[in-house]
């Protein structure tokens, strides 16, 4: 049988699958890996805690305790993904978040394929277990195989929220991206539309005809730029009482 354990050993992080191969028979149970792998270190020190109680139950047994440790360690890989995931979500509703968001989302997006592949293979692979198809493994345990099997069943369902998740973060990020964008399209339009006003004054008093202030009274200047502050403080007043800034 073939298998994969995905929680890796302290040094690694948390994330790192390894290659499991296991030959079990009726008196032996034979797993090769060719990396240190926590389900292998754990079942190690239950023997030789509890050696005579745990051969004594028997090779399936082993095998049955060896599965359900790596079953186990599927969901608690998924938990860990569950607050990279919560992390992401919270940065993703910053004004200030870049495209380091997007990163790490497919980062997280490409592991959970993985993890998905890898679990829907054990589970196939525990089918036969779980029917009691091995003459070598007791038909009292096919009951608990089936509850390891769920246990992969729920990590799967569990890899889909986590995926549905992951494109809540991409629609939030959007979201906060184009509500500052509008915000600085808001500005720039109040800015705009004061200036125009303003703009059109300072033209029309320009030209080189007669108007009203005469432009050689020395009053003119100041009161034309009175005119354009008073009439660009009136229209911001009025755009804040109409809250589109």
């Amino acid at each position: 049988m073939f298998f994969y354990g995905v929680l890796a050993v302290e040094k690694e992080g948390f994330y790192a699958p390894h290659k499991l191969v296991a030959f079990c028979g009726q008196r032996f149970l034979v797993t090769v890996h060719p990396e240190e792998m926590r389900s292998i270190h754990s079942l190690h020190g239950r023997c030789a805690r509890h050696g005579a109680k745990m051969f004594a139950s028997g090779v399936d047994v082993l095998l049955y305790r060896l599965m359900d440790h790596l079953a186990d360690n599927y969901l608690a890989l998924l938990d860990r993904f569950d607050q990279r995931v919560e992390d992401l979500e919270e940065v993703s509703f910053l004004p200030n978040a870049d495209d380091q968001l997007l990163r790490d989302v497919s980062s997280i997006r490409t592991e959970l394929l993985e993890v998905k592949r890898l679990a829907a293979a054990m589970r196939t692979l525990l089918n036969p277990l779980a029917r009691g198809e091995f003459d070598y493994v007791s038909g009292n345990l096919a009951m608990e195989f089936r509850h390891v099997e769920e246990h992969l069943a729920h990590a799967l369902d569990l890899l889909e929220v986590l995926r549905e998740r992951l494109t809540g973060v991409l629609n939030n990020y959007h979201s906060t991206l184009t509500m500052h964008t509008n915000k600085i399209f808001r500005v720039l339009t109040v800015f705009a539309a004061v200036l125009l006003p303003l703009s059109l004054i300072a033209g029309i008093y320009g030209m080189n005809v007669p108007a009203w202030p005469p432009p050689d009274d020395p009053r003119s200047f100041w009161a034309i730029l009175a005119a354009m502050g008073t009439l660009g403080s009136g229209l911001l007043l009025y755009f804040r009482t109409r809250r589109w800034f």
